[in-house]
């Protein structure tokens, strides 16, 4: 599953395979498949992680361009969209995925 998104500058980011990239995501599963009322705090500490080192992938996490279908997950995207504000991280704006992701 990878996609090329513009780095800002112009030139396209080089192509990112986000499957391999979501293991630090994946205590956040429960939560997302609807199962407890608050994503767990290492649900959290990987959603921050994810958002520092591959924030490309949260973009195409959140815009549900990844097939997550064939891996046997079914996402509530309500649930997923709303952890970077339970979880209380910041600069995890969607906004930021508008074709010209700026990677810190």
């Amino acid at each position: 599953a990878a996609a090329l998104i513009g780095e800002g500058n112009g030139q396209p980011a080089a192509a990112v395979d986000c499957t391999s990239q979501l293991a630090p995501v994946a205590p956040c599963l429960d939560y997302v498949q609807g199962n407890g009322k608050t994503p767990s705090s290492d649900c959290c500490k990987g959603l921050s992680s994810l958002v520092t080192t591959s924030p490309v992938c949260l973009c195409q996490l959140s815009e549900g361009k990844l097939n997550l279908s064939a891996l046997g997950v079914t996402v509530d995207m309500k649930r997923a969209l709303s952890l970077p504000t339970v979880c209380k991280i910041k600069g995890a704006d969607r906004s930021r995925c508008a074709g010209k992701l700026s990677i810190p």
